[in-house]
């Protein structure tokens, strides 16, 4: 049996989220999905482990998409991580994990699809 690709969404808004977990199983991937970086950190500290994170970046909760990402690295060091916005003005690379990614909301599926080969491919 081959394992699948886990990808962990955390994000806030209840229909991007289902959208994206919906076009992720189809593609063929294991999805798990968080309302809050609060409750995705919970995850990854009780042992949960994807193969990548991706994340919205203001999200309720102590932990924005910048903390969560941040703290899934101390955990996981290189897991690979793909952050979304609505906010063209985020300034991902001085406040992203290094090798992430950042795409813009609305999100297009190849685009994401092309993140998502090269964050796995890291």
């Amino acid at each position: 049996m081959t394992q699948r690709t886990i990808v962990a969404i955390a994000e806030d808004e209840y229909l991007i989220a289902s959208a994206l977990e919906y076009e992720l199983v189809e593609a063929g991937f294991d999805v798990v999905t968080f309302p809050t970086g609060d409750a995705a950190v919970q995850w990854l500290s009780a042992g949960g482990q994807p193969h990548v994170l991706l994340t919205d970046i203001r999200m309720p909760g102590a932990h924005d998409g910048w903390a969560l990402a941040h703290r899934a690295r101390e955990i996981w060091p290189n897991l690979p991580v793909i952050y979304v916005s609505g906010d063209s003005g985020a300034s991902w690379t001085e406040r992203g994990v290094p090798n992430s990614k950042m795409l813009p909301k609305p999100i297009d599926l190849a685009d994401l699809s092309a993140a998502l080969r090269d964050q796995l491919a890291l």
